[in-house]
């Protein structure tokens, strides 16, 4: 005769228990001031210390005219760039 299995091996694995953990822990933490990323007392300056905490980037793409040729209409297009910035900046 085959033995019954446990309840437990019945059950699925569910991932609503960290889902409700982390609820709680976040409820718990507005109700009480602290940081929602590390427990710490939250403060108005408190982001800029936070260790936990994501720090945003900033990412830059520099294009320059180093692989053009130089040719007479690439020197106008600079002169005109450049008087330009001079007129307006």
């Amino acid at each position: 005769m085959k033995p019954m299995p446990s309840r437990q091996e019945n059950k699925p694995p569910t991932q609503y228990g960290n889902l409700w953990r982390d609820k709680q822990l976040r409820d718990y933490r507005k109700a009480n001031n602290l940081c929602y990323q590390c427990g710490e007392k939250y403060e108005p300056r408190h982001v800029e210390v936070c260790a936990k905490r994501n720090k945003s980037h900033v990412n830059a793409l520099v294009v320059t005219d180093l692989g053009r040729e130089l040719n007479e209409d690439v020197l106008n297009e600079l002169a005109i760039d450049e008087a330009l910035t001079e007129n307006f900046g």
